[in-house]
């Protein structure tokens, strides 16, 4: 399996990261990072993870710009105020079905599932997790 599969793609990263930056959410590090220049995945391995000393700032000075590229489980742990499912459809597109858990609406509308599709797993939960986050149904992660 491509490492690649299980991360988000490098324009879902600055589609994420543009949307916490514009609404204020501080997003979680990653694992892996896109170098934007090389369009190529980086990571720290010293044996430890040494990655976790080094911000999106301090990468994007050493590196060039940099992206978080995260994976599947990275992203489900920002997904976790909710309930949210990911499965294949017969178009043999990733879908990820996501349904708040504690809604905070004061219009006394009911919150619905909402739903959304990419090629990979990953870019389907990024692609949410935007959303939300657009939406400002994601204020901390």
């Amino acid at each position: 399996m491509q490492i690649e599969k299980q991360l988000a793609s490098l324009e879902q990263s600055k589609l994420l990261v543009e949307a916490a930056e514009r609404m204020g959410v501080e997003l979680l590090e990653s694992y892996f990072w896109w170098n934007a220049e090389e369009k190529d995945i980086d990571y720290w391995i010293d044996g430890k993870p040494t990655f976790n000393t080094f911000s999106l700032e301090q990468r994007a000075i050493k590196h060039g710009m940099s992206y978080p590229a995260y994976s599947v489980a990275e992203l489900g742990m920002m997904l976790r105020m909710g309930m949210h499912r990911s499965s294949m459809n017969a178009n043999e597109e990733w879908v990820v079905t996501f349904m708040p858990l504690n809604s905070t609406r004061t219009d006394g509308k009911k919150d619905e599932y909402m739903e959304m599709k990419a090629p990979t797993e990953a870019d389907a939960r990024c692609k949410m997790l935007t959303h939300l986050i657009n939406q400002g149904l994601i204020t901390k992660v």
